[in-house]
């Protein structure tokens, strides 16, 4: 009889490799000026140092080129290909010091990737993946697990940001909720039991990616949003009113991310 499994493709086999061969590397912290273009590999993440103001500006890349989506540039690294990712992160000093550097990426498709990322310009079409063809698309699966793992290179600046705009205090936008009280509690709390199971340490919304921190909900708003009035409703309930700042805390009685996106609605004018 003949085996009617589904022979595997190249993309397939191609994540297979990238998720079995994960790299790790911490070092002892040794001062490492930053330079940009330059390629460091910190724990079991690579990313390329796109500005000199700390927290770094640093976009995640992988030696996986191959399963790099439409919002990835193709490039060099060492005379190898290599997936320069539209995935931004921010490193500091601290991590910098605990990385490795692999190599130096084309000053040309850094500034490419910078313009895509900030002006949206379109990246060279000739050097780009395709667009994931759904959630069972290997490179759908690809940028998935880059998104979780370079969250580790956000960790640190995140509280260092967060610092800075505590002390600045119009840098940031805290918003307490008392979802408890409310209206909507019942139905809130109906939902916990069931996106329980699916927790996840941060979600990427269409107004940029939702992250659980210190107690509160982050949302980094992502630049083509900033700065443009929108009206910030949680499960019908408006919180907000006003320009959207680069980042937003909210405090609320709910512990899952699934769950207080299911309720949460951002409209911009």
């Amino acid at each position: 009889m003949k085996d009617k499994k589904m022979k595997k493709t190249n993309k397939e086999r191609m994540l297979e490799m990238y998720l079995a061969a994960a790299p790790h590397f911490e070092g002892a912290p040794v001062h490492q000026k930053a330079e940009t273009g330059k390629v460091y590999l910190y724990k079991n993440t690579y990313y390329a140092i796109a500005d000199l103001k700390e927290p770094y500006e640093a976009y995640v890349c992988s030696p996986f080129w191959e399963l790099a989506t439409d919002k990835d540039l193709i490039t060099e690294v060492n005379g190898e290909w290599w997936a320069l990712e539209g995935i931004v992160r921010y490193v500091t000093q601290e991590v910098l010091n605990k990385s490795v550097e692999i190599g130096e990426i084309n000053p040309a498709d850094l500034e490419a990737m910078k313009a895509f990322i900030h002006e949206n310009h379109p990246l060279p079409s000739d050097r780009t993946g395709l667009v994931p063809g759904g959630k069972n698309d290997p490179r759908w699966k690809f940028r998935q697990e880059e998104l979780r793992r370079s969250l580790i290179l956000t960790a640190e600046a995140l509280n260092k940001i967060f610092e800075e705009e505590e002390a600045a205090e119009d840098k940031a936008t805290v918003i307490e909720l008392n979802i408890a009280h409310s209206q909507v509690e019942q139905s809130i709390r109906s939902d916990l039991k069931a996106a329980a199971a699916s927790f996840e340490d941060y979600i990427q919304t269409d107004f940029g990616e939702l992250i659980k921190q210190n107690g509160l909900f982050v949302l980094m708003v992502d630049d083509a949003f900033v700065d443009k009035p929108c009206t910030i409703n949680i499960a019908g309930e408006t919180v907000y009113h006003g320009y959207l700042p680069e980042v937003i805390k909210i405090k609320t009685t709910l512990n899952n991310l699934e769950t207080f996106l299911s309720h949460l609605q951002i409209e911009c004018d």
